[in-house]
């Protein structure tokens, strides 16, 4: 009997213990608000600035966007957020945090103020005196907002080869969203881009987007001697990709990859392997090669 008055009594102090937390927390909530409306302007900056500069320092995206939406919820806030992204008299610390808030802004916002938005970061990404951290996070915004307006910026990002990978596999990931993909853009990348994540990027595009009308387009990189092997690796990994999504087995598509079995590269005989395999469902032997090979650009 004792032992259940002692479970009872301790049930009760818990359940009673957890209402007045409630109760503390709720009116904690009805003093700040007011508090916070009637905090002075500038005092209102420096919080929500030092919270998002804390938020910036700890992870690539704003984990709670609450600060920022409460920020610029004023129509006069965002329009000095904006100034202070264009202004190249600022420091770029600064640009960048407006950058970043108006992005996390634009994702909660109406349909027009995220259209004028998207135009405003695609100003920052056609500028080529920005800097590159500022034009790449300009794209990430604007990927997150959807369909890019103008794709023309999109399309000269995506061909600037003095610029940093990143931001060309990030304009060609953004067109690969787009109606009407730039396809050939795509086959160039794949083909003559510099760096490795670039061409491997663009022939994703491929297999995600394009038709099967493409695979000659792919067919006469792969088989190309003076491409390089991943550009050729990635246009039969492409070929490969787009008849497994459709579940196409083309014959004729077929005995183009053959002779690529005896290819002097081992890395582009292991890639047609691999694409018979998927086509046709049986195992096509190859001479072994060297393994090292197979990472090799």
């Amino acid at each position: 009997m004792k032992k259940t008055t002692k479970k009872a009594i301790k049930i009760s102090l818990i359940a009673l213990l957890s209402i007045v937390i409630l109760f503390i927390g709720f009116n904690l909530l009805l003093l700040y608000t007011p508090f916070w409306i009637l905090m002075p302007r500038e005092i209102q900056e420096e919080a929500v600035q030092f919270k998002l500069s804390k938020n910036l320092k700890e992870s690539s995206t704003l984990d709670n966007p609450t600060a920022s939406l409460l920020f610029l919820s004023n129509k006069s806030e965002r329009e000095e957020m904006i100034n202070l992204m264009f202004d190249k008299n600022k420091p770029l610390e600064k640009r960048y945090l407006a950058l970043k808030t108006l992005g996390v802004w634009a994702k909660y916002s109406s349909f027009e103020e995220r259209e004028e938005l998207g135009e405003f970061f695609e100003e920052i990404i056609s500028d080529l005196e920005n800097p590159e951290s500022l034009r790449l996070e300009a794209l990430y915004n604007l990927k997150s907002l959807g369909k890019a307006k103008n794709t023309n910026i999109l399309k000269e990002t995506a061909m600037q080869n003095n610029t940093s990978p990143e931001l060309r596999w990030t304009a060609i990931i953004n067109l690969a969203e787009n109606q009407n993909p730039p396809q050939e853009l795509f086959l160039e990348r794949l083909k003559n881009d510099p760096d490795d994540t670039v061409r491997f990027k663009a022939a994703q595009a491929i297999w995600e987007t394009a038709s099967l009308e493409i695979i000659p387009a792919l067919l006469d990189i792969a088989s190309d001697k003076n491409n390089r092997p991943s550009s050729r690796d990635y246009a039969i990994s492409a070929i490969r990709n787009l008849a497994v999504k459709r579940d196409i087995k083309n014959e004729e598509e077929i005995d183009d990859l053959v002779p690529l079995l005896k290819d002097e590269e081992y890395r582009v005989r292991v890639s047609a392997s691999e694409a018979l395999l998927a086509l046709t469902g049986k195992d096509w032997a190859i001479e072994p090669g060297d393994e090292e090979s197979l990472f090799r650009e």
